[in-house]
């Protein structure tokens, strides 16, 4: 086992420092702090053995940090992958960190808990990984449904229903009324895969009918009405309609102003094929 000390010393030429006055922690200039230095405290502390660890290992590794001055929680990146002193069930509750990570590019997800003595060895414990997409698919199931035995019924449910989603022809979205204008976006997987819609944009990348399908799998479309019109005061702007032309069926799902448990990561896959800046105004 290792002391504290050896954790700070990197090499003879770098090393990880703290102010005993502030708590402000300085990294080695290989390390990209992406907002404010990082507080050493009970909380922030395990990032100091991630990036510590990280530098030991590569000489040419660069982790980026991110921590916001103040705060309890931070987020080291590698690549494609970041370490968060968040647990798993903190993370799979927050679908808009979870779609944020997938706008950064990142596929994997490490809930870390590691502590040490300062005055005597250190360990680590690393909780597991997930990647992001598992994490989007759990926060869906979850939204449904409270029990496990309910979250295992439904989980079938959305396998079983995948496989059928498989022979998807056609997509189409339509959003708002004639008076406000409608959002629309189609998406056809009959031969080449082609996405039209009215944004007025076009997307930067060239996705696979894999890839899209992976997405839409992620709606738990098992779970949802076929209407949702709950809101006694809707805004009228806000009509949808989506609509899924599979093999000897097809499938629609309409709301105003009222929408599934997985809307936001539906808002997030429109956004993304369509182009589009906001779908509600």
């Amino acid at each position: 086992m290792k002391t504290f000390s050896d954790m700070l010393k990197i090499s003879e030429s770098e090393q990880i420092l703290i102010d005993s006055k502030t708590n402000i922690v300085t990294f080695p200039s290989r390390v990209k702090i992406l907002k404010d230095k990082l507080e050493y405290n009970a909380k922030t502390k395990s990032a100091i053995y991630i990036i510590s660890s990280a530098l030991k290992m590569k000489s040419d590794i660069e982790p980026k940090l991110y921590y916001e001055s103040n705060g309890e929680s931070y987020e080291v990146y590698f690549g494609g992958v970041v370490c968060v002193n968040k647990t798993e069930s903190e993370v799979i509750g927050d679908i808009t960190y979870a779609i944020n990570l997938v706008n950064k590019g990142i596929k994997e997800v490490y809930f870390c808990t590691v502590d040490f003595n300062e005055s005597g060895n250190y360990f680590s414990s690393a909780i597991g990984k997930m990647d992001t997409r598992q994490i989007i698919y759990n926060n869906g199931i979850r939204a449904f449904k409270d029990s496990i035995k309910e979250r295992v019924v439904l989980m079938k449910a959305v396998k079983e229903f995948n496989k059928k989603l498989q022979t998807l022809k056609r997509f189409t979205f339509n959003f708002g009324n004639a008076f406000g204008g409608i959002k629309k976006l189609a998406i056809n997987f009959d031969g080449d895969i082609l996405i039209k819609s009215n944004s007025g944009r076009r997307i930067d990348f060239t996705p696979t009918k894999e890839e899209v399908l992976a997405e839409l799998e992620l709606f738990c479309l098992p779970e949802w009405n076929s209407k949702y019109n709950s809101n006694p005061t809707p805004t009228l702007e806000n009509a949808w309609t989506i609509t899924l032309k599979l093999d000897g069926e097809e499938l629609e799902f309409t709301g105003l102003d009222d929408y599934p448990k997985t809307w936001q990561f539906v808002e997030y896959f429109i956004k993304k094929y369509g182009g589009f800046e906001e779908i509600k105004e």
